[in-house]
């Protein structure tokens, strides 16, 4: 198996299917001869250690990608503690990853998470610049960590960079939500979720919806 690094640095080895990526690690640590952690990345994907070279759907002749750190530093991974300090007042609003993520389509949440990390951690800003997959997969890692929470300080609430886009999601939400609940009282289909694929599908559409749904022409 090829063993690329970032910087193009390559590691030939012979593996069998069988192998796992917990076992290459070790016979690429022998190689460098170094106390290392290997990330193995396949076509922008973590590889999960535990999983074989069959299972990832790889062979003897793949290329996986690799990403090398000191055993004993952990440069990449964030904090799970994001602070976004503005200004001297005394407001404080904490946001979840969930609630994070929710927003991630608004771009001036995801620019401003963005800032945030990199200030925390410039070391983050590096690989969103040469390995932008990687840097992605370690976000959403975050933020579908419990413990990872976004805390804003600033002078007051109107200066929340997040809070009028949480409150925006937030009605939104309400909206579908009461939307869907009248849908399905006007039809058969009693199935929320499908209900709101559809829903959603059609843009929102109520109209649109309730014909599909009642099998009528849109």
């Amino acid at each position: 198996m090829i063993c690329k690094t970032i910087d193009n640095t390559i590691y030939s080895i012979d593996i069998s299917l069988e192998t796992d990526f917990d076992e290459i690690s070790l016979k690429l640590r022998e190689i460098i001869k170094k106390n290392i952690d290997i990330t193995f990345i396949n076509k922008g994907k973590i590889i999960d250690a535990k999983s074989t070279v069959e299972q990832e759907g790889l062979n003897n002749s793949s290329t996986v990608i690799i990403v090398i750190k000191d055993a004993q530093e952990d440069k990449l991974m964030l904090p799970h503690l994001i602070l976004v300090n503005i200004g001297k007042g005394i407001y404080e609003k904490k946001y979840t990853g969930k609630e994070i993520k929710s927003l991630l389509s608004k771009p001036m949440v995801f620019l401003n998470l963005l800032h945030a990390m990199g200030q925390q951690n410039p070391f983050f800003l590096s690989y969103l610049a040469v390995n932008p997959l990687l840097a992605h997969s370690y976000l959403y890692q975050n933020l579908d960590n419990p413990e990872f929470k976004v805390i804003v300080k600033c002078d007051d609430k109107k200066h929340d960079p997040i809070y009028p886009f949480m409150e925006e999601f937030n009605i939104e939400e309400d909206i579908d939500y009461n939307n869907i609940k009248y849908i399905t009282t006007q039809t058969s289909n009693k199935d929320e979720d499908y209900v709101k694929r559809t829903y959603l599908s059609y843009k929102r559409d109520i109209t649109k919806t309730l014909n599909h749904l009642t099998n009528l022409r849109v």
